[in-house]
């Protein structure tokens, strides 16, 4: 799991050309509206925690306004 919160759904993801997994998701479309980027490799994903210096999660890249 990357996002252990609430009204989270994880609509995309895709692996990059070096290896590393980009996924892009929302978080309380209703409330927060905010979209997040989670990028990790498959060893993050084997441990269960980000373990890669460069694993970034719950990045927000996007917030609703309005």
């Amino acid at each position: 799991m990357i996002d252990e919160r609430d009204h989270v759904s994880y609509p995309d993801a895709v692996e990059a050309e070096d290896g590393r997994i980009l996924v892009v998701y929302d978080r309380d479309r209703y409330g927060q509206r905010e979209i997040l980027l989670a990028s990790l490799t498959e060893a993050d994903i084997l441990a269960g925690r980000a373990t890669d210096p460069r694993s970034r999660l719950q990045q927000v890249i996007n917030r609703a306004t309005g």
